[in-house]
């Protein structure tokens, strides 16, 4: 099947997210070395606290049950890993692979492509495309920032004018929370 049908394979769940690293400046890519356990040890943890950087990474959240951190991870339906450069056929990517990352019921969740050219200068890089509670976040701030023009009916007359009513727009916002409510439930 399709990338696609792959990462949404669940009709309820059809929010991507995309994380890459290292994030390096093209000007210290000289002066920088990286390798595979490294980057997809970054990668990783972005995807399991919900984070853009690799610079704000939160190391305390831990997916072993074993961990006396008690602090939950972000769980994935699906994610597509593709690695680019120098040795990337070679990656141990199994760390992407635990089941631990996916609701029990996910079959077949991580999809690996790998190739050996180099991606925008970099002499390795990894992305993951990924359908996770990240997406949560910020869905809720701009929910609840919706929710506060509409409070102070912000615009609301434009909306009027194109055939919007009050009740559409309140169905829209019940429709989000819908899908925070069933990413939330991973």
């Amino acid at each position: 099947g399709s990338l696609v049908e792959h990462l949404c394979s669940h009709p309820a769940f059809k929010m991507l997210t995309l994380k890459s690293a290292p994030q390096v400046q093209t000007k210290a890519l000289d002066f920088t070395e990286f390798k595979w356990t490294t980057i997809l040890k970054w990668l990783r943890q972005m995807l399991i606290v919900s984070s853009n950087l690799d610079e704000t990474l939160d190391w305390g959240v831990k997916i072993d049950s074993g961990s006396s951190i008690n602090r939950v991870h972000c769980k994935s339906m699906g994610n597509f890993l593709v690695l680019r450069g120098r040795a990337a056929l070679d990656a141990e990517v199994s760390a992407f692979a635990d089941k631990a990352l996916y609701p029990s019921w996910a079959t077949d969740p991580l999809k690996v492509m790998c190739s050996e050219r180099r991606f925008l200068g970099h002499e390795m890089f990894a992305t993951v495309v990924s359908n996770s509670q990240a997406s949560i976040v910020p869905m809720r701030k701009v929910l609840n920032k919706a929710y506060s023009m509409f409070d102070e009916k912000a615009y609301v007359h434009h909306y009027e004018r194109c055939g919007l009513s009050y009740g559409d727009m309140e169905y829209a916002f019940g429709n989000i929370e819908d899908i925070i409510a069933k990413y939330s439930s991973l």
